[in-house]
C-alpha cells in the first residue's frame, strides 16, 4: 500500500491571495516613494532657487554699496537715480584694473611723498583714494595734495553706469501674468543686459537723504526733483521686491497683499492668486556719496 504524502503545496487560490497582498504592499510602497520623491524635488528646486536668488541679491547689494566709489567730489552728474521700476548708479569699482594699488604715498603740506611706485604713466586714467578710500582731487602723482594723509593710486578704465530695471518682455512662462523680470545692465559694456530675478510683481526703492546735515534722514521714493548735490547726501537705500515663489498652485488661495512698515507704510500687491509670494528686502549704506572737503 502506498503511503499518502501529507506535505502539499499552496493552492491556486492561496497563491492569488498572496499575489494580491504583495501587489497592494508594493503599490503602497510606490505611493510613499513618489510622495517622498516629489518632496525631495520640491526642496531641491526651492534650494536652487534660493541660492540663485541669494547670489543675485548680493550682486544688487554690492552694486548699491559701491555707488559713487571713485567718483570725484566735483562730479556734477547725478550719481544715483531711482524710482519704482529702475535704479541707475555711477561707480568706478567695476572698472578698476587691479585690486593692488599702483602707487602709494603720503601728503604733507601739499607735497606728495611717493613711498611706493608702480607701473603706470600719466597717460593712464587713475583714481587717487585716501586712507579711508575716499577719492582725492589730484593727479596720479597727487601733486598739490590738499591733506595730510596717506593716498593710494588705482588705474581704471572710466566710470561705469549700472542699471537695474523691470522688463515686461521675455518673462518665463511659469511666472504669473503681470510680473516682470529684474535685469542688470552695465551701460555701454558688451553683452547684456542680464536677468537677475524672474517673476517680480513689484519693486519699491527708498533712499534716505541727510538734507539738513544733522543726521536726520528724509526718505524719498524717487530721485525726481532732486539736484545732484542733494543726491550726494543720500546715506541709506532700501529696496523691496515682491517676487513669485515656485510655480502656479491651481485652486489654492494665497496672500496677495504684503504690508511694508519701514521707512513708510505701504502695501505691495501681487497681480494674481494661486501663487506663493514673498518680500525680499535689500539694505545698503551709501558711504561713498559724502562730499569731501578737499
Amino acid at each position: 500500500m502506498r503511503r499518502r504524502n501529507k506535505t502539499r503545496g499552496l493552492s491556486l487560490v492561496e497563491l492569488l491571495v498572496a499575489l494580491v497582498i504583495g501587489l497592494l504592499a508594493l503599490g503602497a510602497f510606490l505611493e510613499v516613494y513618489q510622495i517622498l520623491l516629489r518632496q525631495y524635488v520640491r526642496k531641491v528646486t526651492v534650494l536652487e532657487s534660493e541660492l540663485s536668488e541669494a547670489v543675485s541679491i548680493e550682486i544688487l547689494r554690492k552694486d548699491l554699496s559701491l555707488t559713487g566709489f571713485g567718483i570725484p567730489a566735483n562730479e556734477t552728474s547725478p550719481i544715483l537715480s531711482w524710482n519704482d521700476t529702475e535704479i541707475t548708479l555711477l561707480s568706478t569699482a567695476a572698472n578698476i584694473d587691479s585690486r593692488r594699488a599702483l602707487s602709494w604715498g603720503y601728503c604733507f603740506d601739499g607735497t606728495p611723498y611717493n613711498l611706493g611706485k608702480g607701473d603706470f604713466t600719466e597717460a593712464e586714467s587713475c583714481i587717487t583714494l585716501d586712507d579711508e578710500l575716499y577719492p582725492l582731487n589730484c593727479s596720479c602723482n597727487c601733486d598739490g595734495c590738499p591733506e595730510k594723509t596717506f593716498y593710494f593710486v588705482f588705474a581704471y578704465n572710466g566710470t561705469t553706469t549700472v542699471r537695474y530695471f523691470l522688463k515686461a518682455t521675455d518673462v518665463p512662462d511659469y511666472c504669473a501674468e503681470g510680473t516682470r523680470v529684474l535685469e542688470r545692465e552695465e551701460v555701454g559694456a558688451a553683452g547684456g543686459p542680464y536677468p537677475v530675478l524672474d517673476c517680480v510683481a513689484a519693486m519699491r526703492v527708498y533712499v534716505g537723504l541727510d538734507l539738513s546735515g544733522n543726521g536726520t534722514l528724509t526718505w524719498r521714493e524717487t530721485s525726481s526733483g532732486l539736484s545732484s548735490g542733494e543726491i550726494r547726501r543720500a546715506r541709506r537705500v532700501i529696496v523691496y521686491l515682491l517676487v513669485q515663489e515656485g510655480k502656479s498652485q491651481a485652486g489654492s488661495v494665497s496672500v496677495t497683499e504684503f504690508p511694508i512698515s519701514y521707512p513708510v507704510n505701504e502695501v505691495l500687491r501681487a497681480p494674481s492668486d494661486g501663487y506663493r509670494w514673498r518680500i525680499i528686502r535689500v539694505y545698503s549704506p551709501l558711504e561713498n556719496l559724502e562730499r569731501r572737503t578737499l
